[in-house]
């Protein structure tokens, strides 16, 4: 693998484990936070399906 292709490699790898952890982190601080709108169903509906791409796109 040529060296661009690996610098483009590793920052959709770490664009996709950024979008994780911001995800994961969210819900994790909302949910003891006690923020309403964490139990909103479209926003769980929305983490559900940002969750689903990035599992397939891994």
């Amino acid at each position: 693998m040529e060296r661009s292709d690996q610098i483009v490699a590793d920052a959709v790898l770490l664009i996709h484990a950024g979008i994780v952890l911001f995800i994961l982190v969210l819900v994790c601080v909302g949910g003891i936070g006690g923020w309403a709108w964490i139990g909103n169903k479209r926003f769980c509906l929305a983490h559900l399906v940002g969750i689903i791409v990035v599992m397939f796109q891994a």
